[in-house]
């Protein structure tokens, strides 16, 4: 490893916290969670210069969390895959979001209330900008609600 290689290391490894299993990034961090580190003057994420410093190759695609810890910079912990794999495993583990309709936090209208616009959409004939204004809501939003696009599975 060359010198400036040499001295990276060193200062990435300075910013880990290594517990009995996971190696927790306690640098710099993005908003959504994962570790940022300065990687040949850009912001990285930390887990994939791990991943570098591990393998001596950066990951091809995705970098995969085994262990489901955003922060967690083990280079065991993660495994080069795709997109596709890493929903995947977003859904096999139980971390989607399956707030829909009302039960979203950012809900606007209950149930019962879409049911009752969409009948009055689809039935009377009432614009869905009407709809918007006489509920002060933005007019796509409103769209998107009366068509089925959002408040899925309403019946």
């Amino acid at each position: 490893m060359d010198y400036k290689l040499e001295i990276a290391k060193l200062q990435f490894e300075s910013k880990i916290n290594k517990t009995d299993t996971c190696w927790l990034w306690k640098g710099t961090m993005f908003q959504h969670g994962y570790g940022s580190f300065n990687w040949q003057k850009k912001h990285a994420l930390a887990h994939r210069v791990s991943f570098f410093f591990a393998t001596g190759t950066m990951p091809k695609g995705v970098l995969r969390h085994t262990c489901d810890i955003k922060n967690c910079v083990n280079p065991a912990h993660l495994i080069d895959g795709t997109q596709a794999e890493n929903n995947a495993d977003t859904r096999a583990r139980g971390r989607t979001n399956p707030a829909r309709g009302e039960k979203n936090g950012q809900a606007k209208l209950t149930n019962a209330q879409v049911l009752e616009l969409r009948k009055e959409y689809n039935e009377q004939g009432t614009s869905s900008g009407e709809i918007a204004r006489r509920l002060k809501m933005n007019q796509s939003c409103v769209y998107r609600m009366l068509t089925g696009k959002t408040y899925l599975g309403l019946e």
